[in-house]
């Protein structure tokens, strides 16, 4: 009778993913394929690598199959840079039953799979660089006059995606001022854009 095993481990999709980068509440999919149909009763867990600490992801769909998947949720605590990995025999029943189609139980050694880096993990608020006035539209020499666009970019630490208007205060004539987010999301440089008003004088 030929034996009842782990053909292999992958880590296969993510929910939510972006740029690699896994973040709080991203659904984690690992693919485990058996060498024959599997059938499977109660939860069987996975042990992944997160950031050094093992997480255990539940067996969620695939019995009656060769493929049996088990989903993580990503954690608020949680970083990665080099990426998911799965230990060594890291499968367990966690009371359980992983059996053939003659009831023979599942041998679950398997060997480790190493760093993903199709799937860190960034739970890390980025952080402000620099703050930069870059360029103004309408500008002669070194005055700007009402209906002028001012550019102000702010360079973030790392790829930050933006969502809504955030705004940026701009001191003019010693008043505070909004200037409104114009573009950037998805890199390091979110840029701001302020028009300027009749009444205004620096």
């Amino acid at each position: 009778m030929a034996s009842f095993v782990v053909s292999s481990l992958a880590l296969t999709s993510a929910t939510g993913i972006q740029n690699n980068a896994l973040n709080a509440g991203d659904v984690l999919s690992v693919t485990v394929t058996m060498s024959e149909a599997a059938f499977v009763t109660g939860t069987p867990q996975l042990g992944l690598n997160i950031g050094g600490t093992i997480y255990q992801a539940d067996y969620a769909s695939g019995s009656g199959t060769t493929e049996l998947v088990f989903t993580y949720t990503i954690q608020p605590t949680q970083n990665d840079v080099n990426g998911i990995s799965i230990p060594t025999d890291s499968i367990s029943l966690n009371g359980g039953t992983i059996l053939d189609g003659l009831s023979n139980p599942a041998t679950l050694t398997h060997s480790a799979v190493g760093n993903n880096a199709s799937f860190t993990v960034d739970n890390e608020a980025p952080t402000v660089s620099s703050v930069a006035i870059t360029s103004a539209t309408g500008i002669q020499g070194t005055v700007l006059n009402a209906g002028d666009v001012v550019s102000v970019t702010v360079t973030m630490d790392s790829a930050t995606t933006v969502t809504g208007t955030p705004q940026l205060g701009l001191n003019i004539g010693g008043t505070v001022y909004q200037a409104d987010y114009a573009s950037g999301s998805g890199t390091t440089e979110l840029v701001f854009n302020y028009t300027i008003l009749a009444t205004q004088n620096d």
